[in-house]
Parts: structure tokens; sequence; C-alpha cells
């Protein structure tokens, strides 16, 4: 077996090349849709090789390899000192006690032609292979343990089973309290063809949300296609002003962010969240951290900047998967329409936005100059005076008139 890894700015690739005794060859390409380093790219291309080959029934392996280090890392020649590099040893390791016999030799670049071609094409493109080759994309790391995703859906109990039961049945739970807080919440929610809404102070009904279904808002805003990885706060709020609601909403933001939460302030920073080990492809990346930007709340001004130039608020997709109350009440033949009057509207809305913005610039300079404390000199204060002023006054008088 033929293995290679290869890291480009479009991609990242493997390449495969399994030769049977008898002559017969089977060629694999694959894509590799997180970041990684070209020694990690190697260990990938590496371990896929294997589970094909374990997947066939392959009982004696000899593996060519044009990397070096990962060569000479399972052959005990180098120490393998970096944790991901540790870690992927580990696995290679696990996975030799499948074969019978298995040895991996390092080869030059020119005897691992095909590899290292088929490695370059999967991380540049799919189109152009021919039917024969097996292309199929990895999107988890092989030291990373394996995630199931699954459709969000609607959970059968939740927090507001209760609310749903006394407005539909009129039933209360036998707690007297707790019946006396569901008595007092109603008002403030509504159903709507069994969904349900909470009634807003701001802008449309907000739609509730179950603990499976508010886990994946929050991470489609926090590191999703329209995110930048920003703070539990500053998520929350987007997420409300996306249409969503449940009780908890900054505690929960809170955890699923964890060590990850961290004001990205500017743009390149987005780019580093969202590349992650891989500088990689920072052009590709642009359009996603663009997109969070411009649909992310101000605070100067309480507006985003898709809303001041469009007049509206863009869709995200996570508001197609769970739809709020505006994606549920869309109407086609009235949106034309309605976007116009915005569009004519804009400039309003542009203007009420620069004095938003004014007069929090002006409650910011009345906070800090609140706490400077004015000096002025009066006659016979006695004051310090520098040496380079009182030397280049020497010297001037020394200059000819």
């Amino acid at each position: 077996m033929h293995t290679d890894g290869a890291c480009g700015p479009e991609g990242v690739g493997a390449g495969i090349v399994l030769k049977s005794p008898e002559g017969e060859e089977y060629t694999f390409a694959l894509r590799f849709s997180f970041p990684v380093t070209n020694n990690e790219a190697e260990y990938e291309a590496l371990l896929s090789g294997m589970r094909v080959a374990k997947y066939l029934e392959i009982k004696e392996l000899s593996v060519y390899v044009d990397s070096q280090l990962v060569a000479n890392q399972f052959n005990e020649i180098f120490e393998a000192h970096d944790e991901s590099m540790q870690k992927y040893l580990k696995l290679v390791q696990e996975l030799v006690v499948d074969f019978d016999l298995f040895h991996i030799t390092q080869v030059s670049r020119t005897l691992n032609k095909k590899a290292d071609a088929l490695s370059k094409l999967a991380a540049l493109t799919f189109s152009h292979f021919k039917k024969e080759i097996w292309v199929e994309e990895v999107k988890v790391k092989s030291i990373e343990e394996d995630s199931v995703s699954a459709a969000v859906e609607e959970e059968e109990q939740s927090w507001m089973t209760p609310i749903i039961e006394f407005l539909t049945k009129g039933t209360l739970p036998i707690d007297s309290s707790e019946a006396r807080k569901i008595k007092m919440k109603a008002p403030m929610y509504l159903l709507d063809k069994g969904i349900l809404y909470r009634k807003s102070f701001l802008g449309p009904h907000l739609r509730c949300l179950n603990p499976a279904q508010a886990e994946s808002i929050i991470r489609e805003v926090h590191e999703g296609m329209c995110a930048l990885h920003l703070g539990h706060k500053t998520v929350a709020s987007k997420i409300m002003r996306l249409g969503y609601y449940w009780p908890s909403m900054y505690k929960d933001a809170a955890e699923v962010n964890g060590q990850c939460e961290v004001m990205n302030r500017d743009i390149v920073l987005g780019i580093k969240a969202r590349l992650g080990l891989c500088r990689r492809g920072w052009i590709d990346e642009l359009p996603n951290v663009l997109w969070a930007h411009r649909t992310t709340l101000k605070g100067a001004t309480i507006e985003t900047p898709f809303s001041l130039v469009y007049g509206f608020e863009a869709v995200i997709p996570t508001e197609i998967n769970v739809p709020t109350m505006r994606i549920a009440s869309f109407d086609e033949s009235s949106n034309s329409k309605e976007l116009r009057e915005n569009l004519n509207l804009v400039e309003e809305h542009r203007e009420m936005a620069a004095i938003k913005e004014a007069i929090n610039k002006q409650r910011i300079t009345r906070y800090y100059n609140k706490r400077v404390q004015p000096l002025s000199f009066q006659l016979d204060d006695l004051v310090w005076r520098k040496i380079e002023a009182s030397r280049a006054e020497d010297t001037s008088q020394l200059l000819p008139k």
C-alpha cells in the first residue's frame, strides 16, 4: 500500500493505492473538511489506508510512505514529541494488531507518484476524478471521538409542556406554587399551529425552543457558518434578535461556549478562530467571517450592518432548520413589495442609527470626563521645568540675531 497526504490552500487530501500480489490495483482519494498540518495529513492518509485494508480483510500489509517523520516515528527511530503526533502514532499502533504482518518503509516521492497525485487532486477538486476512483469526505479527525449528528426534533417533555397544557386544556401542575407560576407566565405565550411563541416587547413573537434545539442554535450562531466565536452574552442577544427564546439562554450559551468565550472585535481574529490550527485558505473563510460580522448586532447603534444597508435583518441557515415567526408567516406574493418599502424607509433607519451612535458617544464622553480632575495654574504657583526645554532656550540665546 502506498499512501500520501497533501495540505494546500484549497484543502486537504489523501491518496491511497493498494496493490495485490496478483497485480490488481485499487485507488482511493479522500478529502478532509477539517484543518490539519502536513504531518497530520500524512498520518490521516496512513490511517485511512489501514482501515480500507482492514475492511478488505487484508492480513499482510507492506506500507510505503514518502514521509520520513511518519515512517521513523513508527519504526521508533524518531520520538513523537508533539501531542497530536503521539495520538496519531498510538492510533496506528492500535490498528496494527489487526494484521498478521505489517511494516512501514519510507520511499522517495518518485516511487510514490500515484498516491501523491491522488492526494493533491483530492485537496484541489473532486470534478476530474475517473469513475473507478472511490471518493469519500472525512469530517472528523481520526484522533477525535466520533460524534453522531441527528436532526433536531421536538422533545415530548420540556419546560414548555406545562404552559402548552394550560393553554390548550387548562391543566395545571399539582403543586400549588408551580401552578401559580404557570398562571402568571401563560399570558406572555401563545400557540400557533402547535408551536409555542413568547410575546416580545421589541419585535415579532419569539419561537420557544426545547433544550436540544437550543443547543443546536447556540452552536450554529457561535461556531457555524455565520459565526465570529463571540462571547455568551452576545450569542444569546443575537439568538433573541433572530426570533428564538428559552428561559436559560445566557446560562446555556455560557456552557456551550466553554473555554471559547473570546470577544473577537475584528475580522482578523474571526478568521483565526475559524481556521484553527491550519492558517491556510483564509481567503476562502473571509466571506463567512464578513457575513458573521455584518449580521451581528453593534452596541453603538443597536443595529446590524446588514439591516442598515437593506432595511431588514438577514435570514441565517439556522432559521430554515427551526423556522421563526417571520419564516413561518412568509408570504412570497407580498415579500417583494415589503422589501421595496423597507428600502424606501432605510434612510430614516440609518439616521436613527446615527443618532443612537452619537448619543452613545456622548454617554461615553461623560463617563470618562467624570474621572478627569481639571487642573489650572495660578500666579506664583511652582512648577517643574524640563531640562531639555531650558537647554533649548539657552542655546537659542547663543545664536546670532
